[in-house]
């Protein structure tokens, strides 16, 4: 896992029980783990609008700024639980999840959808 930001600090994010807390900052995170059979291991990565969850094998990265939180995967996929209304979404490889800041009341489920793009790949 690699965290960008400010220097000599860990981006405006900390880990707390394993909890990466990210208040802004860029986080890459490449997670190779193997969890027992009917198990998950995972590094949940906690931003302003709820929790970022991956599934296993994952590349991800997740920026967040004062205007929004950013979660583009590369491989594998994540889900996102927003914090207030508990819903999921999971954003699988070759997807952008944008979803703007200070939203007090949480997102539906159609608005989680609306909030999915695909990646551009340049060649």
């Amino acid at each position: 896992m690699l965290v960008t930001g400010a220097p000599l600090s860990l981006g405006g994010a900390l880990v707390v029980e394993g909890t990466i807390l990210l208040g802004t900052g860029i986080a890459y995170i490449h997670e190779q783990l193997s969890p027992q059979e009917g198990t998950y291991d995972v590094r949940p990565v906690a931003v302003p609008q709820g929790l970022v969850i991956g599934e296993g094998t994952d590349d991800y990265v997740v920026t967040v700024s004062n205007e929004s939180t950013t979660i583009q995967v590369m491989d594998g996929s994540v889900i996102f639980v927003d914090q207030y209304t508990n819903n999921t979404i999971t954003v699988q490889a070759n997807q952008i999840l944008t979803l703007p800041s200070g939203v007090p009341a949480g997102f539906s489920n159609l608005d989680l959808q609306s909030h999915i793009s695909a990646t551009i790949h340049l060649q």
